[in-house]
């Protein structure tokens, strides 16, 4: 919101460039967030387990 305020205001150049990398470094953070909760997402689901013995099969849904 404070890059709307500045952009559309009066400001050197120098502030705006200040503020356009700010803008671009909280932008990357967000996106690197994005994608390791996308990655470790998965890691948190359950592991189905199958074992067979004696020709008896048991499913479950457990932490493997």
């Amino acid at each position: 919101m404070t890059h709307t305020k500045l952009a559309f205001g009066n400001h050197t150049t120098s502030s705006g460039s200040y503020w356009d990398r700010r803008l671009n470094g909280a932008q990357a953070r967000y996106l690197r967030a994005s994608e390791a909760l996308a990655r470790v997402r998965p890691l948190a689901m359950p592991m189905p387990l199958q074992v067979n013995i004696a020709n008896q099969q048991v499913n479950t849904a457990g932490n493997g």
